[in-house]
């Protein structure tokens, strides 16, 4: 009975050892799908878990330089990058991609250097009607509006957020698509649907629209490709027999959809809005006019093709970005190195408006919980 009682006790055990957070060491630098990578680890990790660090050598062996947008967190997790080979580990984004993007859970990142990574709003798909610009926002880190987040004794040097560009104005194609915080906007046929709007991050552009109107963006932060009508980005509007439609209006982040008439699509929050026969779509504001540039109109004879440009995204937190509802504990350094970028309004007859850029080192929205330590002396350098 003893013995029993035993092996059901260290049966028990074992369950509940299993069912414990796990701590999880990155031993590669390499930005690859192998064993033992910070990728890979992020992938795997289950809610609770703890990533460590075992990085030896020189500085480029500590380095891990992205090759693409890392996977988004949205568990419970701590990543620690206090080294058991000993000195810093960077994290380098190659001046192209961002650092953590964290969707949701409760977050704590230390002892880390986010080196030149970069947020880029996606492009507006160029068409006869341009499609607004996606906003770009929070190079380092990205705290959306249900996640909680600490940042302690975090290094950030050149991180920016870039505003996507508006779609031009060309002959290709009769409604561009809005572009997504990352993804590009689609352009459609001269006689198809409109172009669907840029998603999140790599992988996501924009598909064709479903119909003759555009989709509105989605109002989350989607984590798949764009779907019809434009997960992020408003999809475009058209018809084949050019009797105009409405375009999709840009989810948060999104550039607005280009239209043959009526209106272009409004942006999303700091998303350009898209062009329009009529009425260009306002870019989407934070404040006064702060946010996208608005969609161009057409300004055409009657025998003229319209050629419209759409509006650039807004640019914000180059360092890092708090949504509105986010909460953000932050005791780490921001260099004087960060940086916005506005995104430019799409060319054509007429030219979509730029969008605007703001807080190169960190952009809080309102209505979030933002707590700044006060252990030890900290440097926050850059504009808030």
């Amino acid at each position: 009975m003893i013995r029993l009682f035993s092996f059901i006790l260290f049966t028990l055990t074992l369950i509940y050892q299993s069912l414990q957070a796990a701590t999880i060491i990155v031993i590669s630098n390499k930005d690859n799908n192998d064993i033992g990578t910070l990728r890979t680890v992020l992938t795997n990790a289950g809610d609770g878990d703890t990533i460590n660090f075992n990085l030896s050598g020189d500085l480029a062996a500590r380095t891990i330089r992205l090759n693409a947008h890392l996977p988004i967190i949205d568990k419970n997790l701590t990543i620690n990058g206090a080294n058991i080979g000993g000195k810093e580990v960077i994290i380098n984004g190659n001046n192209t991609h961002p650092g953590f993007f964290v969707k949701g859970g409760n977050v704590t990142i230390l002892n880390l250097t986010l080196d030149d990574c970069i947020s880029k709003g996606g492009p507006g798909g160029s068409a006869t009607y341009g499609g607004g610009g996606g906003m770009g926002a929070g190079g380092g880190v990205f705290v959306n509006n249900v996640a909680t987040v600490t940042l302690t004794n975090i290094t950030f040097t050149e991180c920016g957020a870039n505003g996507g560009t508006g779609g031009n104005g060309v002959r290709e194609g009769a409604a561009g698509g809005g572009g997504g915080l990352g993804g590009a906007g689609s352009v459609s046929g001269i006689l198809s649907r409109g172009g669907g709007g840029g998603g999140l991050y790599a992988n996501a552009d924009g598909k064709n629209g479903g119909g003759t109107e555009g989709g509105d963006g989605q109002t989350s932060i989607p984590v798949t490709p764009a779907q019809n009508g434009g997960a992020f980005g408003g999809g475009g509007g058209t018809n084949i027999n050019f009797a105009g439609s409405a375009a999709g209006v840009g989810g948060f982040a999104g550039g607005g959809g280009g239209a043959i008439a009526i209106k272009g699509g409004d942006g999303g929050t700091g998303g350009g809005g898209g062009s329009s026969d009529i009425l260009g779509g306002n870019g989407g504001k934070f404040y006064d006019n702060f946010g996208g540039g608005k969609g161009g109109i057409a300004t055409q004879g009657p025998s003229e093709e319209p050629r419209v440009g759409g509006g650039g995204g807004a640019g914000v937190g180059g360092a890092v970005f708090v949504r509105e509802g986010g909460d953000l504990t932050f005791d780490s350094d921001i260099e004087n190195n960060q940086s916005v970028k506005f995104g430019r309004g799409g060319t054509g007859k007429s030219n979509g408006a730029n969008g605007s850029a703001d807080g190169p080192g960190i952009y809080i929205m309102q209505n979030t919980i933002i707590t700044l330590s006060t252990s030890g002396t900290k440097r926050i350098s850059a504009k808030i």
